[in-house]
């Protein structure tokens, strides 16, 4: 069982309704979301062609379709509060700018809404030395 579900249910039944909820950079591994509350869509920097370039060693059937094709620091194509839950998993630390993602990933959140942020544990990564 995934920890943040249970914020979900929380904010739908808050809500009575479906929850609108965007996932940046889901790439082959979206984050397992109870479907059944939330609506998904997916943002990425590139299409799905991009993606098969960018990734050859993926299989090209994996990658979550991206709906929103975006910069992820500036999500310059999603209006500002414009969903419920925003997911960020295993994206900032490839950022440039990280705070200038985070202020925009606030900017696209309804009042009240969730957050989900994930990011490796520098102590287990391969290169934790650097």
């Amino acid at each position: 069982r995934v920890y943040y579900h249970e914020h979900m249910r929380r904010l739908h039944k808050e809500l009575g309704r479906t929850l609108v909820g965007l996932e940046v950079g889901a790439l082959h591994h979206p984050a397992p979301v109870p479907f059944s509350l939330v609506n998904m869509t997916y943002a990425d920097s590139t299409d799905s062609s991009g993606l098969r370039m960018k990734y050859p060693e993926v299989n090209a059937n994996e990658f979550a379709a991206a709906h929103i094709v975006t910069d992820a620091e500036t999500l310059t194509k999603v209006d500002d509060a414009s969903y419920d839950v925003l997911i960020e998993s295993h994206l900032l630390e490839h950022t440039r700018h990280f705070l200038l993602a985070l202020q925009n990933g606030l900017r696209v959140l309804k009042e009240g809404g969730l957050y989900f942020i994930m990011l490796p544990n520098m102590c287990t990564t391969f290169d934790r030395f650097r």
